[in-house]
């Protein structure tokens, strides 16, 4: 039997050999399996990382680009607003003025009008009186109207069917333009 011992011994042992053999070139492949999969991770985190890094640094971005938009048209809102609340006070200043400033207000309007005879000037009720006298002063082409705006509301000329309108309102809209530009040179450089 000793001989059969040694043949099962000896198949044991080659076994255990191969088997030891088989089981180290395993660890050895799952190590480098391990080692690539890991790799393969390590790259994989590292491209998500990057992607929400720049993803972050888009929506960052985005973020800033929004809010500075909004602070842009916040600010326009509120020049907008001093515009306006400009151009009514000049609008009040205007429908307050004392005579003697009505008068020249008429005056120079008057002087720059290219006027005939017989231009009817229809004048602000407040100031109707003193406005004939001036009329009277400035020759014989100007006749005051028997109509009157009732508002203390710059002048209107009449020749014919022609109307030259020297309202406030009418000389505001006209050099609205202009106006603003006085405005946002005066209050925002």
């Amino acid at each position: 039997m000793s001989g059969l011992q040694n043949l099962i011994n000896k198949v044991i042992s080659d076994s255990k050999e191969s088997s030891d053999k088989i089981l180290k070139e395993n660890e050895i492949e799952c190590d480098k399996i391990k080692q690539e999969i890991e790799k393969e991770t390590q790259k994989e985190y590292e491209e998500i990382i990057n992607k929400a890094h720049q993803d972050a640094s888009l929506l960052h971005e985005r973020i800033i680009s929004k809010e500075e938009l909004n602070l842009r048209n916040k600010t326009l809102i509120l020049k907008q607003e001093s515009i306006e609340n400009c151009m009514e006070k000049l609008r009040d200043r205007l429908m307050n003025l004392k005579e003697e400033e009505y008068l020249k207000y008429l005056k120079n309007g008057l002087l720059t009008v290219d006027a005939s005879e017989d231009v009817e000037v229809k004048v602000a009720n407040k100031f109707k009186k003193s406005a004939e006298k001036l009329l009277i002063k400035m020759g014989d082409k100007y006749k005051i109207s028997n109509d009157t705006l009732k508002n203390n509301d710059g002048f209107i000329l009449i020749k014919d069917k022609l109307i030259m309108d020297f309202t406030y309102e009418s000389v505001i809209d006209f050099y609205k333009d202009d106006l603003e530009k006085m405005i946002i040179e005066e209050l925002f450089t």
